[in-house]
């Protein structure tokens, strides 16, 4: 999968990907897929990411970073979630 994502340009096989290695604990691939694709849709992948509330905050700082979301960047850092 991982060479399929990263060839694609499909934002729903990336955003599919991310969701996968999410929900199977790969946190240091959804980091990596976050920080280095540019594909996924940032918004989808934030709400995924703030759901799952994976213990490294990394991947949803990499979103945040993109979509400029920053205000609920800061508070996933304070630990406190403006949800």
């Amino acid at each position: 999968m991982h060479a399929t994502a990263s060839l694609s340009q499909d934002p729903k096989e990336h955003y599919k990907y991310i969701e996968a290695a999410a929900k199977t604990q790969q946190i240091k691939e959804v980091e990596r897929v976050t920080r280095e694709s540019n594909v996924y849709p940032p918004e989808q992948v934030k709400d995924l990411l703030m759901e799952m509330k994976l213990p490294d905050a990394r991947p949803l700082i990499n979103v945040c970073d993109r979509c400029v979301c920053m205000c609920v960047c800061a508070h996933v850092r304070a630990g406190v979630c403006p949800c």
